[in-house]
């Protein structure tokens, strides 16, 4: 466990998609791959809420996306985060 947390925010979403391949959070490809391209170089214990909070907010400005969208993009992009958890890494 002590390792998996001196991986990066990328290294851990590979993890994650070799243990979870049918997630629908891969399917969600541009904005997978904006987080990876964004946060990928981080170790999990860098990226903090506000860093988090302040892409949503990019990502709906950029894409004019609604309030119910962000939501929904959040709530995929937890299934990562709920996954981590689960694995004692965070």
């Amino acid at each position: 466990i002590e390792t998996y947390q001196n991986l990066t925010v990328e290294e851990l979403m590979i993890l994650f998609q070799n243990e979870k391949p049918r997630s629908t959070f891969f399917r969600m490809r541009l904005h997978v791959i904006d987080f990876t391209e964004t946060f990928g170089h981080l170790r999990i214990h860098d990226l903090s809420s506000d860093m988090l909070r302040a892409w949503f907010e990019q990502i709906q400005v950029e894409n004019k996306i609604s309030d119910a969208t962000k939501r929904s993009l959040k709530c995929t992009m937890d299934r990562l985060f709920d996954f981590l958890v689960e694995k004692e890494i965070i």
